[in-house]
């Protein structure tokens, strides 16, 4: 924990000396800046949830490990990170039809809320996505680790029979 505080404020300080370096467009430390910690909390909820979940998984059946370095991979690339998510969420080339279902499994991603927060408070871009959907993928990540949790704590007894 000692070794994360010392990168953490190595970080923090090359965070502050970039707006000395760069020529910024605009404030570098906002408001906004302050409620980082809270994506931070959020994304930490999410890696937790499914890191627990997978790991008492892959114990008793073997092939978990095998779906998840299949699912992951495909996670990273429906996580607006390179994009903003406006652009997907507010295209007129995809048709109506296909818009009216891939739009809430869209928003359902656990990671959405969190990488579009940060790109809120680091960059300052007006256009997040802020809205309602929010609440559910934030919601079901602290419900999956809450059944994560459960679920390892049940077979944690088993696993040096299994392995």
């Amino acid at each position: 924990f000692v070794d994360f505080l010392i990168q953490f404020g190595v970080l923090l300080l090359g965070l502050a000396l970039v707006p000395l370096v760069v020529d910024v467009p605009h404030p570098f430390f906002t408001w906004r800046m302050a409620i980082a910690p809270f994506f931070m909390f959020m994304a930490m909820v999410t890696g937790m949830a499914f890191g627990v979940g997978l790991s008492a998984l892959s114990v008793r059946y073997r092939d978990v490990r095998m779906g998840a370095s299949m699912v992951i991979p495909f996670w990273m690339w429906l996580t607006p990170v390179l994009y903003p998510a406006h652009e997907i969420l507010e295209n007129p080339r995809i048709a109506d039809g296909v818009l009216m279902w891939v739009d809430p499994i869209y928003r359902l991603n656990r990671m959405l809320p969190v990488v579009e927060g940060f790109r809120w408070c680091m960059l300052g871009e007006p256009d997040a996505t802020f809205d309602p959907y929010w609440l559910t993928p934030m919601a079901l990540s602290v419900f999956i680790l809450w059944i994560s949790m459960f679920y390892f704590r049940r077979v944690e007894a088993i696993f040096a029979d299994v392995v």
